[in-house]
Parts: C-alpha cells; structure tokens; sequence
C-alpha cells in the first residue's frame, strides 16, 4: 500500500529513484511506488524495494512520519517490544508522540506485519478523521469484519473517498505489501 494524495509533502533527502532498485516492479504498483521512492516515502534496502514483501507496523510508522514530517517524540520506555537499539525505535516514539500508534496491553508489535484495518485506522489518525457513522461499512461485503476498535477510522476513511474497496470487499484482516 502506498500512500499518494498531494497532500502529504515528505521532510526528508531520501529521494530515489526506481533505477536505485534492482527488483523495482512494473505491474499496476509501478507508478505509486515511483512516486513513493521519488518523493521519499519508501527507501528500501539493500539496493531492493521489497515491492511484493509484507509491510511491517515499524514500516508503516517511518512512511507515515516521512510524510507528515514528524519530528517529535515522546518516551515509549512503557513499551516492552521497542528495544532502544532497534532501527525503529525513533520511529515508533515519533509515532506514538503524533498518535498514530497507540498500542496495546503495553506493546507496539513493531515486527508484525501490519493488517489493512491498522493502516487504515493509522491513516484517519495522521489525518485526524473519525466518524461516529459507521454505517458506510455495510456497503462492502466484508464490512462486518472490521474490527470494533477501527471501526470509526475505516468509515471516515470511506466517507472521505479514501477507501474504495476491490470487487466489494475492504478486506480488513488482510496483510498488506510494500506495494
């Protein structure tokens, strides 16, 4: 999943290009993650972009910080799954300070692979949207599975236009690729 909307305006000297990667795409992916790389939102590693490789909620917390310019971080010590040494530590504090991760029972699960209904509820956070309708949910064959605690955050999402579904279905529980 790649985040593309004019309104997001990166902060960082990343910038790539797709030539910088040796298994760059060229599937329906090609263009977002261009934008992506070019606009320093993905950096990949190791000379490789990872386009077909699932996307961890470390990951997801860079790309969202990168593109919202976060700067500030707050202490996450209450954290027990955020080793200070970790790549992700400064990350994960950036985005809990922001209150884009929020956690639970004391853990971030940074190395999990991140679900559609997390990215979601992640995005309508850096964008500060809610709903208290989550009727929108009903129009997509699998909106009742969205869970509880996203459901205000996917319908705003919804509402908003930012989630269309695919042949009818949101697919809440699914992982997501770094495309």
């Amino acid at each position: 999943m790649v985040l593309a909307t004019s309104m997001l305006v990166p902060s960082n000297a990343y910038a790539l290009s797709k030539s910088d990667f040796s298994d760059f795409p060229n599937d329906w992916s090609t263009p977002a993650l261009t934008n992506a790389v070019e606009n320093g939102l993905l950096v990949g590693a190791n000379g490789k972009i990872n386009g077909s490789s699932f996307i961890t909620r470390a990951e997801i917390s860079a790309i969202i910080n990168r593109a919202f310019g976060a700067k500030k971080t707050t202490s996450i010590s209450n954290y027990n799954d955020v080793p200070s040494n970790a790549w992700y530590h400064n990350d994960m504090a950036k985005a809990v300070h922001m209150g884009t991760f929020v956690g639970s029972g004391g853990y971030l699960n940074p190395e999990d692979q991140i679900t559609r209904e997390e990215v979601f509820s992640v995005i309508a956070r850096a964008f500060l949207l809610d709903s208290t309708d989550t009727s929108q949910l009903s129009k997509f064959n699998d909106g009742s599975n969205v869970s509880d605690w996203a459901k205000s955050s996917v319908a705003a999402l919804v509402e908003k236009g930012y989630i269309n579904g695919y042949n009818g279905n949101i697919n809440p529980k699914s992982n997501i690729t770094r495309a």
